[in-house]
């Protein structure tokens, strides 16, 4: 029996709070090819608990030929332990959650 995953990539990131948190990700398609996202949109949460109904942070996606930027502007006021999602949306309107994972964070010391 063949088994197909649509389960998206999980990532945790590391982050120390009070510092601008950004990182690049290249999307490839099933034949490892980087994807032109010329078509596609995205968007991405922070939340406390992925059950949560409301949002800690929006994440900030930059997309460029075949690579999305993540950023998170205030990480200061995330709490230890957080999780994040990413999803796209095509021009037909069909949605992929492509990335899901935990920000941990660890406190700064400069203030």
């Amino acid at each position: 029996m063949n088994t197909v995953d649509s389960v998206p990539a999980t990532l945790d990131w590391n982050i120390y709070r009070g510092d601008t948190a950004r990182i690049n990700i290249i999307l490839r398609d099933e034949s490892n090819k980087e994807m032109d996202l010329s078509e596609y949109e995205f968007a991405g949460q922070v939340k406390a608990s992925p059950k949560d109904n409301d949002s800690l942070q929006e994440i900030t996606i930059v997309k460029s030929d075949s690579v999305i930027t993540l950023t998170l502007d205030d990480t200061s006021t995330l709490p230890r332990k957080s999780y994040f999602d990413i999803q796209s949306t095509n021009t037909n309107g069909d949605i992929q959650t492509i990335l899901k994972g935990n920000i941990n964070a660890e406190d700064d010391v400069t203030r």
